[in-house]
């Protein structure tokens, strides 16, 4: 009995001492802008002005950390848009605001006609250049009207593949996501929901490969 009302006092203890932890957080964050925000979340690294800020945290994050998008001010490049995004992980158990980690990501967007801020980005691996985003953002925005041959492949019950037309024309409704470059310098593509993947060949002769699947929960 009394091991049990140790435990249970050691217990009562340790998440006082978390909640005033995690109150020390939030008290340091609340009621300053975005921008304000992401000064202290990115203190020490090199960023531009932080415009928004979105909640990535879910079940999956360990207790006493938060996870979260940090997007800066887009810059328009002609008719492209750039910015860069950074996913910042929070130590709330430290007191205060505790950056755990911060990764930064280039973004492109191809906007001529509405402004950056309304712009659909796709995030570009390393290897990736702007004006290569940009001729894919193009290519899959207008995708019906490539006269690059398709392979297609569908392993969920939405008859994506029933017609190279039907499938272009589905194509050109989704969000590119991700853009990362093949071994052979053509690229692969992460799009909308379900989960669409591309595999454009560097030669332009060779189908672009399609494959819709359901994605894996984790």
């Amino acid at each position: 009995m009394n091991t049990f009302r140790t435990a249970a006092f050691a217990a009562l203890l340790f998440a006082s001492a978390a909640q005033a932890q995690d109150s020390a957080w939030y008290d340091a964050l609340e009621g300053l802008s975005a921008s304000e925000m992401g000064a202290v979340m990115l203190e020490g690294q090199e960023h531009g002005t932080v415009v928004r800020i979105e909640d990535r945290t879910q079940g999956m994050t360990p207790p006493g950390f938060r996870d979260y998008t940090l997007l800066e001010r887009p810059e328009r490049e002609g008719d492209a848009c750039t910015r860069t995004s950074w996913n910042v992980t929070l130590n709330t158990m430290e007191g205060g605001v505790s950056t755990h980690s911060a990764r930064s990501s280039r973004q492109v967007a191809f906007s001529p006609h509405d402004p950056c801020e309304f712009a659909d980005f796709a995030t570009l691996a390393e290897e990736v250049s702007t004006d290569e985003a940009i001729a894919m953002l193009q290519l899959t925005g207008d995708f019906s009207a490539s006269d690059r041959a398709i392979a297609c492949r569908d392993e969920t019950d939405s008859d994506f593949c029933q017609s190279d037309d039907y499938t272009r024309m589905t194509v050109g409704y989704l969000k590119l996501n991700r853009i990362a470059q093949l071994d052979d310098g053509g690229y692969r593509l992460w799009m909308g929901q379900p989960f669409t993947q591309l595999e454009v060949p560097a030669d332009e002769s060779a189908p672009i490969s399609i494959v819709r699947r359901i994605p894996a929960p984790f």
